[in-house]
């Protein structure tokens, strides 16, 4: 996504982390990265200083439980890669496979995209003029 002042940004999102972990949520910036890790806030600055809010006590929720469920119609397929119209929300093209898409996704400005899956494989696929690999 492009803000407004012209930068750059990613939005990562998972259902299907490590069991266990606790939540992490980093927003990283030309001066600063601020990192929320279950409820403690770190805030590491650019000229080396660093600021740590300790956990509350809290939970702050139990971590992902891997379990994964197939949706009727899928044929089995669990994992789901999808590119849709922002202005229209319909889907362009789609890749669907048995292993669930475990990590987000990084593209390059040559067309070509990495993603991790549950099976650990490489499989390059060309997806309307771009090439799509799960890692």
């Amino acid at each position: 996504m492009q803000w407004r002042s012209g930068a750059y940004g990613v939005i990562e999102a998972t259902t299907a982390a490590y069991p266990g972990s606790a939540e992490r949520i980093e927003l990283i910036g030309s001066r600063a990265t601020a990192t929320l890790l279950g409820t403690a806030l770190e805030t590491r600055w650019q000229d080396g200083r660093s600021e740590m809010f300790a956990a509350d006590g809290s939970s702050g929720g139990t971590g992902a439980d891997r379990r994964f469920f197939e949706m009727p119609g899928t044929d089995g397929n669990v994992g789901k890669l999808a590119a849709y119209d922002v202005k229209t929300m319909k889907e362009t093209w789609s890749i669907q496979q048995r292993a669930p898409f475990l990590t987000a996704v990084l593209s390059t400005a040559g067309g070509v995209a990495f993603v991790g899956d549950l099976d650990r494989y490489f499989q390059p696929r060309m997806i309307q003029r771009s090439i799509f690999c799960v890692l």
